[in-house]
């Protein structure tokens, strides 16, 4: 599926196959909680190259490119660009390190990455698969479950994660194999993620 240099796929497919496409103010939206600019259609600014001084997300990409746009953004896919503008050290999720220059190492591990440039300036990079992996024999079912909603006798009037774990069993007895759930920390990837009330 087409997505741009932000990782955002032009469409999708809802639980029924039924496609949709990304809208542009949808596309502006997701850019805008990943700390970049707002501006046109990263694919059109591409072609049209960067105006000077537009503040564009062009722009905004091109510092991301280099590890110096503060607290900016980057996902990386498969076959995605790897192109750095200066060299870059790369603070893997497992607390290891690696050193980059010209272009971002095409063995990195999925993950959340902080890559910190030479002048001192932090970023995001986040390798992701290119589409969620499903076998292509899974056929399995569950159910939607709110935390808070799921409480018991043993809760203090909302649901705790030991209320979660005894539906999770209960879930699994009936031949479940899983439990959609409301997010637990904040759902966008930029500090400072708050952690969740629930």
């Amino acid at each position: 599926m087409p997505t741009d240099r932000f990782g955002i796929s032009d469409r999708y497919y809802d639980a029924q196959g039924t496609e949709h496409l990304t809208t542009s103010e949808t596309r502006a939206a997701l850019r805008r909680a990943m700390g970049v600019a707002e501006a046109d259609d990263p694919r059109e600014a591409d072609a049209r190259g960067p105006r000077e001084g537009s503040g564009t997300a062009s722009d905004a990409a091109s510092a991301a490119r280099s590890g110096s746009d503060h607290d900016g953004v980057r996902v990386l896919q498969p076959g995605g660009d790897r192109a750095l503008t200066q060299p870059v050290e790369i603070a893997l999720e497992d607390g290891s390190t690696r050193v980059a220059d010209g272009e971002l190492p095409g063995d990195l591990p999925l993950g959340y990455h902080r890559v910190r440039a030479r002048d001192g300036r932090e970023s995001l990079l986040i390798v992701a698969p290119a589409a969620c992996h499903l076998p292509d024999d899974l056929r399995t079912w569950g159910w939607a479950a709110q935390v808070y909603a799921t409480r018991s006798r043993a809760s203090w009037g909302m649901g705790d994660l030991a209320d979660l774990a005894r539906l999770g069993r209960w879930t699994r007895g009936l031949g479940a194999g899983c439990i959609m759930i409301n997010p637990l920390s904040a759902p966008t990837p930029v500090p400072l993620i708050e952690p969740s009330p629930y």
